[in-house]
C-alpha cells in the first residue's frame, strides 16, 4: 500500500501551494506514517525517486527512506522528532523507527 500512500502524498505536495492554512502535524499508520513522513522532508522528485527505489527493490521502505534523509541533508533539528511505526508484512512484527 505504499506507493499509494506515496500517490497521495505527491498529490498534495502538487497543490501544497494552493493550501492557504499552515499545516502543523502530519500522521498516518504504517505505510501511511511513511508517506507522511516523505511529505514532510522530500521535494516532489524526491517522493518519485523513493516510490522508484521502493518498487525496483521490492520493499525496504526504512531502508531507502534512511538513505534518502541522509542524502537530502535533512537533519531533524533538536526541536523535531520523527518517529514511524511500522508493521513487518513476513511476520506481522511492529517496529519502531526513530530518527
Amino acid at each position: 500500500l505504499l506507493v499509494y500512500h506515496l500517490g497521495a502524498a505527491l498529490a498534495l505536495k502538487e497543490k501544497e501551494r494552493h493550501i492557504t492554512q499552515q499545516i502543523y502535524a502530519v500522521s498516518g499508520s504504517s505505510s501511511g506514517a511513511i508517506a507522511a513522513a516523505a511529505f514532510v522532508y522530500f521535494t516532489d522528485e524526491q517522493i518519485k525517486n523513493y516510490a522508484e527505489r521502493f518498487i525496483n527493490d521490492g520493499g525496504r521502505a526504512m531502508v531507502h527512506f534512511k538513505q534518502m534523509l541522509e542524502e537530502s541533508n535533512n537533519i531533524l533539528s533538536t526541536q523535531q522528532s520523527l518517529h514511524i511505526a511500522t508493521t513487518r508484512c513476513s511476520d506481522g512484527s511492529l517496529h519502531l523507527f526513530d530518527f
